[in-house]
Parts: C-alpha cells; structure tokens; sequence
C-alpha cells in the first residue's frame, strides 16, 4: 500500500530526478502502482519510457481494464430517432 500511495504523488511532482524511480515503477508487481507510474510519467517525459509504456499494453491486467462491457458498443452505433421522424408518426 505504501507503493500505491509513493506512486500516486508523484502524478503531482515535476522533476527529472524521477525518471529512474518512474522506470522501475512501470514494471511493478501491483496494477495501481504501475497505473500511477504512467500517469506520472505526462509530466516527467523522458523517450525511456517508450518501451515500458508499450510492454503495459501487453499487461494483461491493464488490458482487461481497459475492456468495455458486452454489447457496450452495439449501444454506441445504434441510430437515435430524430425529432422530425418522431413528431411525423401517427
């Protein structure tokens, strides 16, 4: 929990000091810790992030997260009626 919590500050620190701690926490062993890495990482840029942040994709716990729910996107395409069609039916 401690890792959690170190990680979720340093979303709000700006400093090129943390990009080893930051590369390292990318590959943690806990899903929350390595989500606060990546989000630290917007503001601590650094080009080695690269290659843990496209190995996260292969995560399959961050993958699976990532996943909307059955029939989720069938819901999205589905035409809405318009006013005009509405308001014309008897």
């Amino acid at each position: 929990m401690q890792r959690v919590n170190a990680a979720s500050v340093l979303q709000g620190i700006q400093d090129p000091r943390l990009i080893g701690p930051l590369l390292t926490l990318l590959k943690d062993e806990a899903p929350q810790v390595r989500y606060y890495a990546v989000m630290a990482t917007a503001g601590n840029w650094d080009s080695r992030f690269v290659g843990p942040l496209i190995a996260l994709f292969r995560d399959p716990i961050l993958k699976s997260a990532g996943r909307r729910p059955s029939g989720s996107a069938s819901r999205i395409n589905k035409p809405r009626p318009s006013l005009c069609n509405v308001a014309s039916r008897p």
